[in-house]
């Protein structure tokens, strides 16, 4: 997923009457975790993100990210490790919360109330979630 691609999104959005405003929470759907989340195929295939698009989605201000792929272009690679992860330091570096592996975004409206409570562990930097979402109706 690139720049051009959030673009498309961003246009699609605004054609609904939604905008992306800085302090949103920007939630990414390809529905690949639906797909493939548990497979081999998990890692190496997920769709991905460049990091020119990781560095649109922080220009936007947002307070989180959420998607449901993993999205590091180096885990494509047969062999890999964090120090390649150029999303993940774009995005946690601007102090960012990025939520991986969601599912069931097809059943989200364009505009929500989402949540992800995590644990917090000393002495590491990333913990399990349980995502959800409050809809209007």
């Amino acid at each position: 997923m690139d720049v051009e691609d959030l673009e498309r999104g961003r246009k699609r959005l605004e054609a609904q009457g939604e905008t992306v405003n800085a302090g949103d929470i920007i939630l990414l759907r390809t529905d690949w975790a639906q797909r493939a989340i548990g497979t081999a195929a998990y890692f190496p295939q997920s769709p991905g993100l460049t990091e020119a698009a990781a560095r649109w989605l922080v220009d936007k201000q947002s307070k989180c990210i959420g998607c449901d792929f993993f999205e590091e272009p180096a885990a494509r690679q047969p062999s890999w490790t964090a120090d390649q992860f150029v999303v993940h330091r774009a995005i946690l570096s601007a102090g960012i919360p990025l939520v991986e592996g969601l599912v069931n975004l097809k059943d989200l409206p364009p505009r929500c109330q989402f949540f992800a409570p995590f644990y917090h562990f000393a002495g590491i930097d990333s913990a399990p979630a349980r995502a959800f979402a409050l809809v209007e109706g």
